[in-house]
């Protein structure tokens, strides 16, 4: 269905046809542009994990790698590039980056290199967004809105300056995607003898069927794999979490502020239920439980993080205690136990004697 063997002519004024497209605007970096907005805004908004996955992919394996070579790279290629097989002859045509920036990079090999490009920035991004945590004294930047934002931010400044350098160039020398030139194509494929037209057609369908089929099979979650992940510890004052931070010597009577965090990946929105409990050990079984704390969440969509922040108010004194935490997937039941739990955290705490007693049930 490629006609990349077309004469010289023709491959140059496809290219300035589709330049001249859009009153001469980068069409493909708009779209980029606003693909990466519109997707980085829901990622961080929050997608069911299929759509995340189908969202997320492109913006992490082919934008940040398709905008810097339209900054590099702004012009279309030279009449002669028809002569030079799309990835065969580079290694022989690409001898500097003053030969490549004369002969520009075809459709296709800008959409190969950008697969390429993006796993090598990508780190790169990484060690940037990792390197800001000892700048600014920040916590753990690996959640989803740093990531997204450094992207996105990324991504839009060099479609930026790939636009600038772009629009400096006259149209019939400008680098523009040739989907005119692909409407044809298919569509002369399609056109012609009848056994063409059903091997074209296969073809097509083969390729979205394989696409679809990986997509599948990649980002849906299989049997058994969906899970909630529960956490206990505490808030420093600008609001980062820090998992199993906790204070191991409380008082009597003396209330403690703790936060327990949960994550739903259970491919479904939930309601959940946390019961805290101090608990005594005879080294074997539970010999008595004092329950400290109750409460619900709202409803938790799916791949969204919820946050509880409260005081337990220890009610007993003795060295060895466990402060339990257990949760539930909805009400629980009358009699909670780490047997009949969802999940459950245990923390090891010493309670020495003091002023003042303490309820069953304390209160956010």
């Amino acid at each position: 269905m490629s006609r990349d063997s077309l004469s010289e002519n023709t491959t140059a004024d496809r290219y300035a046809e589709s330049a001249s497209a859009l009153g001469g605007l980068p069409g493909d970096l708009l779209l980029v542009v606003a693909y990466a907005l519109v997707g980085g805004g829901l990622l961080v908004v929050g997608l069911p994990s299929t759509l995340q996955f189908i969202v997320g992919i492109p913006l992490l394996l082919f934008v940040p790698g398709y905008t810097v070579l339209s900054a590099l790279f702004p012009g279309r290629p030279s009449r002669n590039a028809g002569q030079v097989s799309s990835l065969s002859g580079m290694t022989r045509t690409f001898s500097s980056l003053r030969s490549i920036q004369h002969r520009g990079v075809r459709w296709g090999e800008r959409v190969a290199l950008s697969f390429g490009l993006s796993l090598f920035l990508v780190p790169l991004l990484a060690l940037v967004l990792d390197f800001s945590t000892l700048v600014f004294g920040t916590d753990s930047p690996y959640h989803t809105g740093p990531i997204v934002a450094v992207l996105v931010g990324f991504a839009v400044l060099c479609a930026a300056i790939g636009f600038v350098r772009r629009l400096g160039l006259p149209r019939d020398e400008r680098f523009g995607v040739p989907v005119g030139y692909w409407i044809d194509d298919f569509v002369g494929g399609l056109t012609g003898s009848s056994v063409d037209a059903l091997l074209n057609v296969v073809l097509v369908l083969s390729v979205l069927v394989g696409a679809a089929s990986m997509t599948y099979a990649l980002a849906v979650p299989q049997d058994g794999s969906s899970t909630t992940n529960f956490a206990v510890g505490t808030q420093d004052g600008s609001g980062e979490f820090t998992v199993g931070d906790y204070p191991q010597n409380m008082t009597v009577g003396q209330p403690q502020q703790l936060t327990v965090q949960l994550q739903n990946h259970e491919g479904e929105p939930a309601n959940y239920s946390v019961v805290a409990q101090l608990q005594r050990y005879d080294g074997e079984e539970v010999l008595t439980r004092n329950t400290l704390k109750r409460f619900s969440t709202q409803t938790v969509p799916e791949n969204r993080t919820w946050q509880r922040q409260h005081t337990v108010t220890p009610t007993i004194a003795e060295n060895d205690l466990q402060l339990v935490y257990l949760l539930y997937q909805g009400d629980p039941p009358q009699n909670p136990t780490e047997e009949n739990a969802y999940r459950s955290v245990h923390l090891s705490v010493n309670v020495s004697g003091g002023g003042g007693g303490g309820g069953g049930n304390g209160s956010a």
